[in-house]
């Protein structure tokens, strides 16, 4: 009796340890493209920001808004007294939220029968935009781009998640002579446009 339930314990465990080898690479792909997904969210959010729609490349389905224009208490000099005047009269207002969304139909090409077949993808970002007390448009997006909560502190965790998950499959993926599956990122940006994205926009911030 307990020969036969150790055996089809085994069978179970084993039938498991299979389906989670076989759906490792949809799910790293699903990872992956959540994270890219992301990132050209808020990348194009910027770039909308910076020429109001040109010059910004998208890679996905994506489009943008200009939300409504920002109360006064979230203005510089907020409801003070004449602040409303001196704003306009200075031309240092800033006119809105930008709102940038990307989408991403992913498809299981494997077709495996225990995993959704496809399903989409959707990251949304929200910026200021036209913050006209920076000198320029690039300090604009520098200070933007160099927010710990916009844009490092995410991307540095998704890339030690990609080391580590790499880590883990490659000697599971290397007798099998399977593709590693591309658990990946951008680079850290710092104030820099990520080098994938500088073809054609290389006049930008000119």
């Amino acid at each position: 009796m307990r020969r036969g339930q150790a055996l089809v314990e085994s069978f179970v465990f084993l039938i498991v340890m299979s389906l989670f080898f076989i759906g490792i690479p949809f799910i790293g792909k699903l990872a992956n493209d959540k994270q890219a997904l992301q990132n050209e969210s808020r990348y194009l959010a910027f770039q909308y920001a910076i020429r109001l729609g040109e010059g910004a490349k998208s890679f996905y389905d994506s489009s943008y808004s200009n939300i409504k224009k920002l109360t006064s208490n979230a203005q510089p000099g907020q409801d003070l007294a004449k602040s409303e005047i001196l704003r306009n009269e200075w031309q240092i207002e800033d006119k809105g939220i930008i709102n940038s969304i990307s989408q991403k139909k992913v498809v299981d090409k494997a077709k495996r029968k225990f995993l959704i077949s496809s399903l989409v993808l959707e990251e949304e970002a929200k910026l200021i935009f036209d913050t006209e007390y920076e000198i320029n448009a690039k300090l604009a997006h520098n200070r933007s781009s160099q927010s710990n909560t916009a844009w490092k502190k995410e991307n540095s965790k998704t890339q030690s998640l990609a080391k580590k998950s790499n880590s883990l499959l490659s000697p599971v993926d290397k007798p099998l002579k399977r593709t590693l599956p591309g658990f990946d990122s951008y680079k850290e940006w710092i104030g820099d446009i990520p080098s994938n994205h500088k073809k054609g926009l290389l006049n930008v911030f000119n």
